[in-house]
């Protein structure tokens, strides 16, 4: 057991630099790609691409230097990493910071490269698909900053003489959390790249696609506040008694397989939706105040799903309250 959690320990911190850094990685050289690409095509829009690419990429790395910052405090936490449990807690915690912060360095990368697209198309507007791109970024790293603050509450939680029941119960937060920010990073950034398209197709729709944007995001950003909900109410909550362990553990995995599935196919879905109707609302402006309400409408029946995932996961977890 001890070698195990020893390989769970070093794996995961090794994990959370690799796959952060990677995904990072990816995002940023997919946007440069695209800036190379539109400065050639455009000679005028050579100035706004080159400070888009220069502040996305700067967002991007956020997810490495977050992922850097867990690893090294994990790697010297000194005692209490010394223990089975200590050691099984840390390792997955990190393993969720590298998760999350490559899955939406990757996504963001995306919507950069998009929006930087869309000022390569309209250069004397770029300011426009910039302010698009900046909101998409900021909405973006919130699962990342909200999973660094739970990896830091973690650090502090984890002490030597931690059992093993709520060691269980951290790692169930954690885990859980994660799974809910792979679906509504992926969602978020299809949406975001159409609106960025939209915006370089038809710049004279942008103040409609900016309040769009502003109410798509937040309802694709739901899943992603409940499942912080979910974790925070698994890793404080006080569970009953001589609770198997091993029954215990069972609930989690059904915890993180009703928020992670269910936040994905609503995020992801919700997320296709709206980026069809930025689409459409560019290629037919007069229509666009109509597909919009649709739109929101169709979202708003799509989240349906999130709530109802979040019904069961809790009453799973007051089973042990």
């Amino acid at each position: 057991m001890e070698l195990i959690a020893a390989l769970i320990y070093f794996g995961g911190i090794a994990l959370c630099i690799v796959l952060g850094a990677g995904g990072v990685a990816l995002g940023q050289g997919y946007a440069g790609g695209v800036a190379c690409e539109g400065t050639s095509r455009q000679t005028l829009a050579q100035q706004p691409v080159r400070q888009g690419l220069l502040v996305g990429c700067a967002f991007l790395e956020s997810g490495c230097v977050f992922s850097l910052i867990v690893a090294l405090v994990y790697l010297l936490s000194g005692s209490a990493a010394g223990t089975t449990a200590g050691a099984l807690v840390f390792g997955v915690a990190a393993l969720c910071m590298g998760v999350v912060a490559g899955v939406v360095g990757a996504a963001s990368g995306t919507v950069v490269a998009q929006a930087l697209g869309g000022m390569a198309r309209q250069p004397h507007e770029s300011g426009k698909i910039f302010s698009l791109m900046m909101i998409a970024q900021m909405l973006l790293e919130a699962p990342m900053v909200f999973m660094f603050i739970i990896a830091f509450l973690i650090k502090g939680w984890v002490t030597v003489d931690i059992s093993p029941l709520y060691a269980a119960q951290l790692i169930g937060g954690s885990v859980i959390f994660a799974a809910g920010c792979v679906g509504p990073a992926i969602g978020q950034a299809r949406f975001c790249r159409a609106v960025c398209q939209a915006a370089g197709l038809n710049i004279g729709l942008f103040s409609r696609l900016f309040s769009f944007s502003f109410i798509v995001q937040a309802m694709i950003e739901t899943p992603v506040i409940f499942a912080l909900l979910v974790s925070l109410m698994m890793m404080l909550m006080t569970p009953v008694a001589a609770v198997p362990l091993v029954e215990f553990a069972s609930v989690c995995l059904g915890v993180v397989c009703g928020i992670g599935m269910g936040s994905a196919g609503a995020a992801i879905g919700s997320g296709r939706a709206a980026a069809r109707a930025a689409l459409s609302m560019a290629a037919c402006a007069e229509q666009a105040s109509s597909v919009a309400r649709l739109a929101i409408f169709c979202q708003a029946i799509i989240d349906t799903a999130v709530i109802y995932s979040l019904i069961i996961s809790v009453l799973l977890i007051k089973q042990y309250m």
